[in-house]
């Protein structure tokens, strides 16, 4: 069954959001810009099981279908923004990524439905609760991919290393939630752009090279893929075709 009302009621907004109502969802756009306990968003998290949560805390991943019907939609709002290159080099990512927040319309909806998830999987890192970031990023390939690597902790040839070592929304992560939204025609064997997964790593490495499973994860469009941030190196095989998703880093709970 899902996750419990009365640990959700338990985790409640600090500032009194209890249910999803218009007025709670403004005042989340107006402090959009500020990290906050994912329990502010669990109203608007989809339906996550326990055995889900289970599944995630055994695994280190966890890879859910379907709870997000509104994909078409999403997928339309985001395909024809506008995305600039990181400062990252391109022999590390090729992607072009553009950062978005709780305003209103289908994005918005994503955004704290995503934010939401660190209140259902928290115990599965650990936590009690977790923080929500401050925006979640969509990130476009046309061609190329992304190179192994691990979400808290970039490598030190990272031209950004130090400005990712330094900010707590990059060095705090330890939740990390990918939202497919490529074209229902995308076909992995054919164009590329799966998701690896280097599973049962020796603490620290984030190449992968002590891993003893991989496992490739297609981009489905919907599909959810939930993992550990600090254990899980992963890397975005080479792709030939568009391939879109929008992901959210939760955080370690400020003390």
């Amino acid at each position: 069954e899902s996750v419990s009302a009365a640990r959700r009621e338990r985790r409640g907004c600090p500032n009194g959001c209890q249910r999803t109502t218009p007025s709670m969802r403004q005042h989340a756009i107006g402090i959009m810009a500020e990290i906050r306990p994912s329990s502010c968003y669990a109203c608007d998290a989809p339906a996550i099981t326990e055995a889900q949560v289970a599944a995630l805390k055994a695994d280190d991943f966890v890879v859910i279908d379907g709870l997000f019907p509104r994909v078409d939609e999403l997928r339309a709002a985001l395909d024809d923004a506008q995305y600039r290159k990181t400062m990252q080099s391109e022999a590390i990512r090729t992607d072009r990524v553009r950062w978005v927040t709780e305003g209103e319309g289908v994005v918005g909806d994503a955004v704290r439905a995503l934010k939401g998830l660190g209140d259902r999987f928290a115990p599965a890192v650990g936590y009690e609760c977790l923080d929500a970031p401050s925006r979640c990023m969509v990130a476009r390939y046309e061609q190329g991919g992304y190179r192994t690597h691990l979400d808290h902790d970039p490598p030190s040839d990272d031209d950004l290393y130090w400005l990712w070592k330094s900010s707590r929304e990059q060095s705090g992560r330890v939740l990390t939630a990918i939202l497919y939204l490529t074209d229902p025609d995308f076909d992995a064997c054919l164009h590329g752009g799966c998701l690896r997964l280097f599973l049962g790593c020796a603490d620290g490495d984030a190449s992968g090279e002590t891993a003893t499973s991989i496992r490739d994860v297609e981009p489905v469009p919907g599909r959810l893929v939930v993992f550990k941030s600090r254990c899980v190196p992963h890397a975005v095989l080479e792709t030939s075709r568009r391939r879109i998703a929008l992901s959210c880093w939760h955080l370690i709970p400020a003390t």
